[in-house]
C-alpha cells in the first residue's frame, strides 16, 4: 500500500474533524471539521466476527460446523458423559485463551491509531503534496492544500522584508516589540496592526501563486528543463550555505524560515512559482475575447488619456494653522505670476534655491574638476527639467487626487493655472496645463525572441549580466546551426505564438525576457519596443521593418549570438496598454473568484509557533554572540 492509499484508508477509518473556535483554553486540543471521533470501521475490520476468531486455526470450517461436530461427539460417548463434560470445560477454558490475544491486539491497534490519528489530523509534518497530513493544512485555495511549512515560508519572507526596511528607518516598525500592538495602514488607508498586515500580505501572496499553480495543473502545463535546473541550483545554493553553517539542509532551512519548512517545502514553493509564471505567461499568448475587450475599453476609456503640465511643488509648513495658511498664500501668489511655461521656469530659482545650493555642493564633493558655477548650473538644470511632465489619468489619480484629476482632464483648458494642497503629503502643487488630453499614439512593436548564445564557459554569465564576450568562428557556427534547426522545426510544426513562447522558455539564454530572471510576468521572450528604444541595431531594424506582419519569423545576428524572431503586432501605445490591462483584469478575476478556506485556528497556531521559534533562534544567536571572545 503506497502513501496515497494509506491516506485514503485513514480517511475511510477516521472521519475528518473540524476546528472549533469555542471557549476552549488557548492551548487545548482543537479538532478540525468534526469532533465525532469514532472507530466503527476499525472495530469491524480488525475484530471481524468472534466466530472467525474461534476457528482461526481451521480456515475451512465455520463455528457452526465445529459446534455440530462436538454435539455428535457427545452423543456417541454418552457413557463417558462426565469425561465429555470435563472436556467441554477444557474447551471453554481454552477458547478464551485463544480469544484474549485477539482482544488485546484490537485494543492495541485502536490505541495506536488513536495516537497516530490524533497526530495525523492535528500535528503538522514537513511534507508536501500527497504526503502532507491533514494536520499540516492551514488553508486551501481552489482545492490546492497549503501546508503550515509553506505558510511559514511566505510569512517569514514577508516579515523579514519589512524588518529590513525597518532597520533603515523606512517603515515605522519596532522589531523588538509585539507586532500585535503596532499599527500601520492597509491599501485602503485603514488602520491595521502589523501582525494582521503581515497575515494579509502572506495570504495574498499565497493566493496569487496558488491560484495560477492550480490553473496550470488543470491545463496540463509543465515545467521546462531549464526551470527544473534553476530549482536544483537554488537548492544547491541553500545546501552550500547549510554546509558552511555546519547544519543539515533541513536544519538550516528551518532556522531561516521557521518550523515545518523543509527542503520539500522550498522545492514545492519554487516549482509552484514557475507553474504560476508559465500559466500567466501562456495566458498572454492567447487573444482576448473581443466582446470582453470592447466592454473593458469603454469602462476604462479615461485611463488611457494623458496631458502635459508644467508645475512646481511647495512644501507646506505644518507648524501651525497660521503657517499652513501662509504656505497657501504663497501658492496663490505663484499662481498669479504664471502665464506660460517660461514663467514657471522663472520661478525655479526662487522656489528651489536652497535645494539647488545643496545639490551643487554635493556635485562638487563628488568631482574635483567641476567649478562652483558649473555645479550650480547642473543642479539648476535638473530642477528646470523636472517642471515639465506628462501625466496619465491613472498617474494623476495615484499621485495627486480626484479633484486635481478632474481639473486636469475635464475642467481646465490649455493655459489654465491652479494649485492643489495635499496636506497628507505636505506639498502644494502649482500647475499650468499645457496641452489638451490625448491618447499616446506612438507605435509599439510587440515581438518574441529566443537568444541562442554560443556555448562557452563565460557566455552564460556574460549574457546574464548583459556583457558581451568574444566567440570563436566555430562557436558562432554552432549557435547559428542550432538557431536554424529550432526555427525550421517551429515552422514545419506550424507553430503558434504559444509554441514560440514555450520554445523561448526552453532554449533562450536571455534572462531579461524569460522566467530565468525570476521576475513576475516576464515570459517567453516577450519585448515591446518603439523607435526610441535603445536595442541592438540588427534586432531593432528587423522589428521596425514596415513589411512586418503577425507571425513573421527570422534569425538576427548580434554580438550576443543569434536571435530567433517572432513578430506579434504593431499598435498604438494606448491600445497595447489597454490589451495588457484587460488581460490582467481577467487574471485578477481568477484571484477574486478563488475559493479560499482558511483553517484560522491552525493558521493562528502556526504564526504563534513561528514567532516563538524565531524568538528562540534570536535569543540563541544573541547568547552565542555574547559568548564569543574577539581575541580568539
Amino acid at each position: 500500500m503506497d502513501e496515497k492509499d494509506y491516506e485514503n484508508e485513514l480517511e475511510n477509518i477516521e472521519p475528518e474533524v473540524t476546528e472549533s473556535e469555542s471557549s476552549l483554553p488557548k492551548n487545548a486540543t482543537e479538532y478540525e471539521d468534526n469532533d465525532n471521533w469514532t472507530f466503527d470501521a476499525e472495530a469491524k475490520s480488525l475484530t471481524a466476527d468472534f466466530d472467525d476468531l474461534f476457528v482461526a486455526d481451521d480456515s475451512d470450517k465455520d463455528a457452526s460446523e465445529v459446534i455440530e461436530e462436538l454435539e455428535e461427539e457427545e452423543e456417541k460417548h454418552k457413557a463417558e458423559e462426565k469425561e465429555a463434560l470435563q472436556k467441554d470445560k477444557i474447551v471453554i477454558s481454552k477458547e478464551p485463551l485463544k480469544f484474549i490475544p485477539g482482544v488485546i491486539f484490537v485494543i492495541a491497534v485502536i490505541v495506536v491509531l488513536s495516537f497516530f490519528g490524533y497526530r495525523y489530523y492535528n500535528v503538522p509534518n514537513s511534507k508536501e503534496g500527497a504526503l502532507m497530513n491533514p494536520g499540516s493544512v492551514v488553508l486551501t485555495v481552489d482545492d490546492v492544500k497549503v501546508s503550515a511549512g509553506m505558510y511559514n515560508y511566505y510569512y517569514s519572507s514577508i516579515v523579514s522584508y519589512y524588518e529590513s526596511y525597518a532597520a533603515y528607518g523606512q517603515v515605522s516598525l519596532d522589531t523588538s516589540q509585539s507586532y500585535d500592538t503596532q499599527y500601520t495602514t492597509d491599501e485602503n488607508g485603514n488602520k491595521i496592526s502589523w501582525a494582521d498586515y503581515f497575515e494579509k500580505q502572506t495570504l495574498d501572496q499565497i493566493e496569487y501563486i496558488t491560484v495560477y499553480y492550480g490553473k496550470a495543473l488543470e491545463e496540463g502545463i509543465t515545467l521546462t528543463q531549464k526551470q527544473k535546473d534553476i530549482v536544483e541550483e537554488q537548492l544547491g545554493t541553500l545546501q552550500t550555505s547549510a554546509d558552511e553553517a555546519g547544519k543539515t539542509l533541513d536544519e538550516y532551512i528551518q532556522q531561516q524560515f521557521g518550523k515545518y519548512v523543509s527542503t520539500e517545502t522550498i522545492r514545492a514553493m519554487l516549482e509552484q512559482y514557475y507553474y504560476a509564471a508559465n500559466y500567466r505567461g501562456l495566458y498572454a499568448t492567447k487573444p482576448l475575447d473581443e466582446e470582453y475587450l470592447t466592454t473593458y475599453g469603454k469602462e476604462h476609456e479615461k485611463e488611457y488619456y494623458t496631458t502635459d503640465i508644467s508645475y512646481i511643488a511647495l512644501e507646506i509648513d505644518q507648524t501651525s494653522d497660521e503657517s499652513v495658511n501662509a504656505s497657501i498664500a504663497q501658492a496663490e501668489d505663484y499662481v498669479s505670476r504664471i502665464t506660460d511655461e517660461q514663467s514657471v521656469l522663472d520661478l525655479v530659482p526662487e522656489v528651489y534655491g536652497s535645494f539647488i545650493d545643496q545639490d551643487a555642493q554635493q556635485i562638487m564633493a563628488n568631482s574635483d574638476s567641476v567649478t562652483e558655477e558649473e555645479a550650480q548650473q547642473q543642479a539648476l538644470q535638473t530642477y528646470l527639467d523636472s517642471t515639465k511632465i506628462t501625466v496619465s489619468y491613472t498617474d494623476s489619480m495615484n499621485y495627486f487626487d480626484e479633484d486635481t484629476t478632474n481639473w486636469l482632464f475635464e475642467e481646465a483648458k490649455v493655459g489654465d493655472t491652479n494649485y492643489f494642497a495635499n496636506t497628507e503629503a505636505g506639498y502644494i502643487y502649482v500647475m499650468l496645463k499645457t496641452s489638451d488630453a490625448y491618447r499616446d499614439e506612438a507605435t509599439v512593436y510587440t515581438i518574441r525572441h529566443a537568444l541562442i548564445a554560443p556555448e562557452t564557459e563565460e557566455s552564460a554569465d556574460a549574457t546574464a549580466t548583459g556583457q558581451q564576450t568574444e566567440f570563436t568562428e566555430e562557436q558562432l557556427a554552432q549557435a547559428q546551426e542550432k538557431a536554424q534547426e529550432l526555427l525550421d522545426k517551429f515552422i514545419s510544426d506550424n507553430g503558434s505564438e504559444t509554441d514560440f513562447a514555450l520554445l523561448a522558455e526552453e532554449y533562450s539564454t536571455d534572462p531579461g525576457s524569460t522566467t530565468m530572471s525570476g521576475q513576475n510576468d516576464v515570459y517567453g521572450g516577450l519585448y515591446e519596443i518603439t523607435e526610441d528604444t535603445n536595442f541592438v541595431e540588427n534586432f531593432k531594424n528587423w522589428v521596425l521593418d514596415p513589411s512586418r506582419k503577425t507571425g513573421d519569423t527570422g534569425i538576427v545576428e548580434s554580438d550576443y549570438g543569434y536571435h530567433i524572431m517572432y513578430f506579434i503586432k504593431s499598435a498604438p501605445s494606448y491600445e497595447t496598454q489597454l490589451i495588457k490591462d484587460a488581460r490582467n483584469a481577467k487574471l485578477n478575476e481568477m484571484i477574486d473568484n478563488a475559493d479560499i478556506d482558511v483553517k484560522q485556528g491552525r493558521l493562528d497556531r502556526t504564526v504563534e509557533g513561528y514567532m516563538e521559534f524565531k524568538k528562540a533562534n534570536t535569543d540563541t544567536a544573541q547568547s552565542s554572540a555574547q559568548n564569543v571572545n574577539p581575541a580568539q
